[in-house]
């Protein structure tokens, strides 16, 4: 008898440069919990070692697909949105890995039909507070707990990205995962959170906070992260506002207080607003760079 295979519930992205001594670790711990209904889609963007030998010769069940583009990993997590055959998509960073039970769990939240499923980092102290109801709260929720901005601890429904056209900003060099986000916040509330850790993030001294950016590349990122707070009224209210003015305060430290951009005029507009803690690390920042 012949058993046919069952459809795919969920994809998992994978965008991979130059991985040869992580993408082992990686694939291993997705395969732990591994069956017929995930899909492993990795996306080599031009490696120039042995990552993609190692995908095709170890790996024989992982589509892996050349990106001979050589544009980032946003570019590459496009690519694997598209041709993606599952009805959620979700994303694993090369260097990362999951939990022994990744793939059961992703695929028991899909059983939920929500179109966004988060859930928690192993590396990070389990959240007690409740998840809100309302949308306003729930977004803020995740803001609160940095569970928000990032694009490997949640599962999407592929058929919201593509009905939608949205996509990571392949010509952003900062904050692109949290622009991928912000688009898909602002048109569902079919959300759910599991206060479950599967996934472990690595961080490591070339990440994107580790690097140099433009003072262009922190305002588009700041402009998003306003507009955001403005489009879902979120910074109508208390709790939004003073995250904002906060967020705001971050944002100057980052650009170590130039003037004459939209961060510090806003930030000095802000002030009132800003948390105790915020400004005891202002003043501190102020001091010592006099």
């Amino acid at each position: 008898m012949v058993i046919k295979n069952m459809a795919i519930k969920v994809s998992i992205v994978i965008p991979m440069y130059n991985s040869e001594n992580t993408i082992r670790r990686c694939l291993d711990s997705i395969f732990e919990s591994f069956n017929n209904q995930i899909e492993i889609i990795v996306i080599d963007d031009c490696s120039t070692d042995n990552s993609s030998k190692i995908v095709s010769k170890e790996y024989g069940s992982v589509k892996l697909i050349k990106n001979y583009h050589n544009m980032g990993p946003s570019f590459s997590r496009n690519i694997g949105i598209l041709k993606a055959q599952g009805e959620y998509v979700g994303f694993v960073d090369s260097d990362d890995f999951v939990a022994q039970d990744y793939c059961i769990k992703l695929l028991e939240y899909t059983f939920f039909d929500n179109d966004i499923i988060v859930y928690n980092f192993i590396n990070r102290k389990r959240i007690s507070k409740a998840f809100p109801s309302e949308k306003e709260k729930r977004i803020l929720f995740f803001i609160e707990n940095d569970l928000f901005g990032f694009t490997c601890n949640k599962l999407i429904k592929k058929e919201l990205l593509i009905k939608n056209k949205i996509e990571f900003p392949i010509s952003q060099n900062l904050c692109e995962d949290q622009k991928f986000y912000f688009d898909i916040f602002k048109i569902t509330n079919d959300i759910r959170y599991v206060n479950y850790p599967l996934y472990n993030y690595v961080i490591h001294s070339n990440s994107l906070c580790h690097k140099k950016n433009s003072l262009i590349d922190y305002e588009i990122a700041y402009k998003q992260k306003k507009d955001f707070f403005y489009e879902t009224n979120l910074i109508f209210t208390s709790n939004g506002f003073k995250i904002f003015s906060d967020f705001c305060i971050d944002f100057l430290f980052l650009i170590n207080f130039q003037k004459d951009n939209i961060i510090y005029k806003d930030a000095m507009f802000l002030k009132k607003s800003i948390s105790i803690k915020k400004k005891i690390k202002y003043f501190i920042k102020k001091l010592f760079n006099k």
